[in-house]
């Protein structure tokens, strides 16, 4: 049986799935998650391996930019599980005011700042099962339209302008090259992402913290936290609540898919 076909016959009945953090705070929130779990590590990025109930889980340590990804792909042969469904998960900045820190996202579209780049949609089913099995209970949770950019927003000004720009809400900065390469794959893919720092928030600059491979360097995070020691305070407060609220939303949603498979 073809990934398509397998793909289609489980359409909303994921039995494997591959989830796609984007840090270390990600990748170790959604190990959590799991029980057992085997952990390896190649090329300084990590990979999980383990069950959450009844689901089979792999988790996969993008780094930030996903600039893991084309190793993750060509290493991810036929001899390993094919996926049902996968799930990127991590932290988004706000563009807009009615998202608050910790407010739980599902990107119903993303778009990309590439040029000629077309939005990539959410699988209906799935986005509607999503609503489902979230609704309206804590942590609070929405859908919007998501926007992939290549940098850190640091101030309120970029942030409102860009998201004016592309009607977006949330922004982040590896969600649609990751769904893009799970659309040529045929594996239904969301994007489920909790907002660490609001419009308003100016953010410390980070950019100067994550190294060539995508990794956030701690010596270089301590610099970045001696020159701008409020905002960076500030911000590890908002992603600490951010980081709370989206593993309580993941081990719902995986709850509610696995308890569908009885």
């Amino acid at each position: 049986m073809s990934l398509l076909d397998r793909s289609l016959q489980h359409r909303t009945l994921p039995r494997a799935i591959c989830i796609f953090a984007p840090t270390r705070f990600e990748f170790d929130l959604a190990v959590r998650t799991l029980d057992p779990v085997n952990i390896t590590t190649e090329s300084g990025a990590r990979t999980a391996q383990g069950k959450y109930e009844r689901l089979a889980m792999t988790v996969f340590e993008t780094h930030v930019r996903a600039t893991r990804l084309p190793d993750i792909l060509v290493n991810s042969s036929s001899a390993r599980p094919l996926y049902d469904l996968a799930l990127i998960c991590g932290l988004a900045a706000a563009l807009c005011p009615s998202l608050q820190v910790a407010e739980v996202v599902v990107y119903d579209r993303c778009y990309s700042l590439q040029d000629g780049a077309e939005p990539i949609y959410a699988p209906p089913d799935y986005l509607r099962k999503v609503h489902r099995l979230l609704g309206r209970r804590a942590p609070s949770f929405l859908s919007c339209a998501g926007l992939t950019v290549g940098h850190l927003l640091k101030t309120a000004e970029e942030k409102a302008s860009i998201g004016r720009r592309y009607q977006a809400q949330a922004a982040d900065m590896e969600s649609f090259e990751i769904l893009a390469a799970m659309e040529t794959r045929s594996v239904p893919a969301l994007v489920l992402r909790s907002i660490s720092d609001g419009v308003d928030q100016v953010m410390p600059d980070f950019e100067r913290a994550i190294d060539a491979w995508g990794r956030i360097d701690p010596m270089r995070s301590l610099g970045v936290f001696l020159s701008e020691p409020g905002r960076t305070l500030r911000l590890a407060r908002s992603a600490r609540l951010a980081g709370r609220s989206l593993e309580a939303a993941l081990r719902r949603l995986l709850s509610g898919f696995s308890s569908e498979l009885l």
